[in-house]
């Protein structure tokens, strides 16, 4: 049992340290009027979706 405890600790101090440089990994980007400019794509062809549904419930799926 203690020795189930101390790896359980182990490994969450371990994960703990190597979560920090993820989260430090795009942290530049959050920096104020440093961020990703933001663009919006309007296709040159807009096209249609068609949804075919069996029965009214498959429908509300949609």
């Amino acid at each position: 049992m203690k020795k189930t405890i101390t790896v359980t600790t182990l490994a969450a101090c371990t994960l703990t340290l190597l979560a920090g440089n993820a989260i430090a990994c795009g942290e530049s980007l959050f920096r104020v009027g440093k961020g990703v400019a933001f663009r919006e794509y309007t296709a040159p062809l807009p096209g249609s979706i068609l949804v075919v549904a069996k029965t009214e419930a498959e429908l509300e799926l949609v």
